[in-house]
């Protein structure tokens, strides 16, 4: 009898108390997309507390706890201190392919054909706009990862020798795969993975749009990376433009959809 096919999964890290309304929106918006398998949250040991681990139970998103992985920078600013960790999914063999989002992010379609994809698929989030040619690598936010046990050893073996410009994972993530740019079969489409302050430019420029009907120039996902994240904000602190506004206003309406009673997170991490 042959085994059974591995399954897929979408998953995400929590490793801060302030990123809880994070999580819960981005389950959501996979659940209102219809996508083809529920969300796993990761969550850092002992980074939670008790209190945010009762609001997954509560709200039957499924977690599991995984060791962390330190930053080897003694300057690593504290946004980035457990950032490291999400490389875990390499050793989550269990899973035939993985689709990671940063807990910041919100899917707007359904986006199940990136099982489909090679393994690193990522964008190249900004690239296009004339003011970010210099943006050649991958946006570490959201990846394509065919688990890989072995390569995670090679990464924990080589975080101590390569740099990082921005002392995080992707900066560490560019060094380790200098070709990434030159890869295009690995390069995905700006659709799944757009700043929310890049939306009116790629519009404008591109076509890009936040549709309800999914096109090759809808936004299938929204990344709010920055210090003003949407739980914080209902409108972005400094708009550029309606298509940023809206976009806030969206995830505003995931989240009463998932919280229709309206929920206290706690003034959590502002990062």
């Amino acid at each position: 009898m042959t085994a059974p096919d591995k399954p897929n999964a979408y998953i995400t890290l929590l490793y801060d108390d302030g990123y809880l309304p994070g999580v819960v929106a981005l389950h959501c918006s996979l659940q209102r997309v219809h996508a083809c398998v529920p969300l796993l949250v990761l969550v850092v040991e002992g980074s939670v507390a008790p209190r945010t681990l009762q609001a997954l139970h509560e709200r039957q998103i499924d977690w599991q706890y995984v060791a962390p992985i330190r930053s080897p920078y003694p300057d690593t600013p504290k946004v980035f201190e457990g950032i490291f960790t999400k490389l875990r999914i390499l050793e989550m063999a269990g899973y035939r392919k993985i689709v990671y989002i940063d807990a910041d992010m919100l899917v707007c379609h359904n986006v199940d054909e990136l099982f489909d994809k090679p393994s690193w698929s990522a964008v190249n989030a900004g690239g296009m706009l004339p003011e970010c040619s210099d943006w050649v690598d991958m946006n570490a936010g959201f990846l394509v990862i065919e688990p890989n046990p072995q390569q995670l050893q090679d990464i924990l073996q080589m975080l101590p020798l390569l740099p990082s410009k921005d002392r995080g994972d992707q900066g560490f993530l560019h060094h380790y795969f200098p070709d990434w740019p030159s890869r295009s079969d690995l390069h995905l489409d700006h659709r799944y993975n757009l700043y929310a302050g890049h939306l009116d430019r790629y519009h404008e420029l591109f076509g890009y749009d936040l549709t309800d009907e999914k096109t090759d120039r809808s936004v299938c996902l929204v990344h709010y990376w920055g210090p003003r994240k949407p739980w914080y904000a209902k409108v972005p602190a400094a708009s550029k433009g309606p298509l940023h506004e809206k976009s806030f206003r969206l995830w505003g309406q995931v989240l009463e959809e998932a919280e229709p009673a309206g929920s206290d997170y706690g003034a959590g991490s502002t990062h």
